[in-house]
This record gives C-alpha cells, sequence and structure tokens, in this order.
C-alpha cells in the first residue's frame, strides 16, 4: 500500500493487524465445512521479528531505524508480547446450513498494546527512541477473515494508529528530541495473512471463560466456535517501513520461528 507515513513530523509503521488462533475443541473438529461457524472474540498476543524498520523524521532529516519489540509489563509479564490486537465481536461465517468454504466476515479491532524501540542519531551522540499507543484517541480498524478450510484460512486487515515517538539519551553528553504525538493517526494494511484454529507450541496464553475478550484461550466454547491464531511470519509494509509479527511466545527471548 502507498499510504503517506508521517503527520506532524511524527513516524508511520504498518502494524500486523493479526488475530490469535485459538485451540482447537473438540466440537470444530467435525468434517463439515459449516461445523465452524464462528471465532470467538479475544485478544491477539504478538511479538516483533528482526527485518523490521521506519524511517523516521529526525533533526530535520529521514533516518531508516531498525526496530524491535519491548516486552510490555503490566499486571503480569505477557511473555514476549509487544503488540496486542483484540477482537472486539465473534467473527461469525456461516449458518449451520451454510456448508461454502471462502467465505468472509469483517469485525472491528483495536490496538491495546504497543512497544518498539530503536537507536536514532541524537544532537549530538546517540538517543534511545521508544514507540508506543497513545492513550486516546483508540486507534482501531477492521479485521477480514476467510474461511478456506474448517480449520482455518486467510486474513486482511485495516487499522487506524495513535502513538508516540519519545526520546531518552544514551550515555553523558547526548541530546535527544521532544516526545512526538502526532494528533493525525497511521492508516496500516496487513494484505494477506494465514489463520489456524491451532496455536503454536509454547506460545503465551491468557485462558478465559467465552466472552472475555482479554483472552486467546476459552473454556465453554459453544459448539461451532473456535479461537484464533497466525501461523506463520507476517509483514506489513510501506513505502519506508514494514513490521515483522509472529504470535508470541510465554518465554522471554523465544523467536518466531
Amino acid at each position: 500500500m502507498k499510504k503517506r507515513l508521517f503527520a506532524h513530523a511524527g513516524a508511520c509503521w504498518l502494524i500486523a493487524a493479526a488475530g490469535v488462533l485459538g485451540t482447537a475443541h473438540a466440537q470444530d473438529a467435525a468434517d463439515p465445512l459449516h461445523a465452524l461457524v464462528r471465532i470467538a472474540a479475544g485478544s491477539d498476543y504478538l511479538q516483533t521479528a528482526p527485518g523490521t524498520e521506519a524511517t523516521l523524521p529526525i533533526n530535520n532529516k529521514m533516518i531508516k531505524v531498525k526496530l524491535t519489540g519491548v516486552p510490555i509489563q503490566r499486571s503480569a509479564t505477557l511473555g514476549n508480547t509487544d503488540t496486542i490486537i483484540e477482537r472486539t465481536q465473534d467473527a461469525v461465517f456461516s449458518t449451520a446450513t451454510d456448508a461454502e468454504p471462502d467465505v468472509s466476515v469483517t469485525i472491528p479491532i483495536t490496538l491495546t498494546g504497543l512497544s518498539l524501540t530503536g537507536t536514532v542519531p541524537g544532537n549530538p551522540g546517540s538517543c534511545t527512541v521508544n514507540i508506543t499507543l497513545a492513550f486516546t484517541p483508540a486507534s482501531t480498524g477492521t479485521l477480514t477473515l476467510t474461511k478456506t478450510s474448517n480449520t482455518g484460512g486467510t486474513y486482511k486487515s485495516t487499522v487506524s494508529v495513535y502513538y508516540v515517538e519519545s526520546f531518552i539519551p544514551i550515555g553523558t553528553g547526548s541530546v535527544c528530541y521532544p516526545t512526538i504525538s502526532p494528533t493525525t493517526p497511521c492508516t496500516l494494511t496487513q494484505r494477506k495473512g494465514l489463520w489456524s484454529i491451532t496455536p503454536l507450541t509454547g506460545e503465551y496464553e491468557v485462558v478465559g471463560p467465552y466472552g472475555d475478550v482479554q483472552a486467546n484461550v476459552h473454556t465453554a466454547l459453544p459448539p461451532g466456535y473456535a479461537d484464533f491464531y497466525i501461523t506463520q511470519l507476517q509483514t506489513d509494509s510501506a513505502a519506508t517501513a514494514k513490521h515483522v509479527t509472529c504470535e508470541a511466545f510465554a518465554a522471554q527471548n523465544t523467536p518466531c520461528p
């Protein structure tokens, strides 16, 4: 996609708008395609992979910066999660009488967590740049899921991200820059990802009852329901940036497969 990436001297990069493909349940393993009727609302816990970078406006220059993820710390450690997408509604594919494959549904999403970092030149010296979400307004968008089989399919997404860039000096004598908080969001697009109802071994899990949008593994799911996980590296790219992600793992320092 060719979107404008910078507004109010801020940087914009593509965030993987992914889903968490939850665990498969016995009721979802039946043969008819219509057995998988819905993907439960929930949160997708992701980590940033090597290859992520953005060209940022720094000191009146455009500087390419390699970015890495910083694990998000909340009330508890979230494994090596640095990006969180919340799917705020169930994705309803079909009725019990509709067994057609390649059925698609679009649901709302909210980016609820983002923590990236890199190193940029100071004036003088060097600075750490940290990229996080703005508190308000919410960074919202849409996720379109396509069911190509009874166990998974493809997805695409768009999300408008309100973000903050903050700078920290590295070493004595480094001079950095004021915090950048653009009022115009960056609209980020993921073209085609792959999802499944089977999680990766060792991935970070939040277990909760059906209806808990913080969970990525739901208990007591109704018949025909499943959770959602991405199945491979995904790269969201733009003219001056790319963000590579995969599912987050429970153990920190565990790289993407």
